[in-house]
């Protein structure tokens, strides 16, 4: 599949949107097809997280390395996977105002060979907006809510 990126403005401080996407144990309630998300290893801005993704009624397990370099991104390479080929990609935050952040999500993904054409397709063109919809709704409900 070839690159994809998206933008969403998100109505908190990009401090706040930045330590939500970090909070990795929180992944299943942000997105709901996330069903676990686990830090394997933390070494400070370096981290081993293992997820487990179901969509299109199949279960998908796969390990990330993450970067962090708060509080404007948040970069992953692929570490294991038997869905994915490769798994790249990042989050950048951007101020817009005190408490305005405009988040924009690029990946970078290749399945194995098995993959229907059609599952890897809808990744990006459905899933990715539908996700950084979750993470707007999530990040702005937490904010209001204190």
């Amino acid at each position: 599949m070839p690159n994809a990126a998206q933008s969403i403005t998100i109505e908190t401080p990009l401090d706040f949107a930045y330590r939500m996407i970090t909070n990795y144990d929180a992944y299943p309630r942000m997105f709901p097809s996330m069903t676990a998300a686990a830090v394997e290893e933390d070494q400070g801005e370096f981290k081993v997280v293992s997820y487990q993704l179901s969509l299109f009624r199949m279960t998908f397990n796969y390990r990330l390395r993450l970067t962090e370099t708060p509080p404007f991104k948040l970069t992953w390479s692929l570490l294991d996977s038997s869905f994915f080929m490769n798994l790249d990609g990042s989050w950048q935050f951007e101020p817009l105002g005190e408490a305005q952040t405009l988040a924009t999500y690029t990946q970078t993904v290749k399945t194995k060979s098995l993959v229907p054409k059609s599952i890897s397709t809808s990744l990006a063109s459905i899933c990715l907006p539908s996700m950084l919809r979750q993470f707007k709704e999530c990040c702005e409900t937490s904010y209001r809510q204190g």
